[in-house]
């Protein structure tokens, strides 16, 4: 039996974290450890993937940059460490990072090939707007009441 302390109206009163009926009473909302806790990105292979990604970009980046002269195609590689955690840890990865990887290879497109780099960045209002119309699908990151 867990208790806390609190103060109100400058008294110090005690309550038991187990009596919902008293907390909801005055106010007080108490998440379990699995409603509260957001994904564990501090152990098990994903976050260890996730960890050497930004390392491994780099060093294949420069080793190639340096003796191909790759510098320019090789840039894209970056990509790849947002998009590994999108892989790894969003339970959205079929909406949301597809959006994102069709808007930026659009804009691209349309800068490289036709030139269209000033109306072009207005794709990326696309972004925000499919974010509001897909929503957040993980029940972890909504308000509660």
């Amino acid at each position: 039996m867990k208790k806390v302390i609190f103060i109100e109206n400058d008294q110090e009163k005690e309550i038991d974290l187990d009596d919902q009926k008293q907390m909801n009473k005055i106010g007080i909302k108490v998440m379990r450890d699995e409603e509260e806790s957001l994904p564990n990105h501090q152990s098990g292979w994903k976050s260890k993937v996730m960890g050497i990604t930004p390392l491994a970009v780099t060093v294949i980046y420069l080793f190639f940059g340096f003796t191909e002269g790759l510098w320019h195609p090789l840039w894209v590689l970056f990509l790849l460490i947002p998009l590994m955690s999108t892989i790894l840890f969003s339970k959205k990865l079929l909406s949301m990072s597809l959006v994102v990887l069709m808007v930026v290879v659009s804009y691209l497109l349309m800068g490289f090939l036709w030139g269209l780099w000033h109306p072009g960045w207005l794709v990326f209002f696309i972004i925000p707007i499919a974010g509001v119309i897909i929503g957040d699908t993980d029940k972890k990151h909504r308000w509660r009441d």
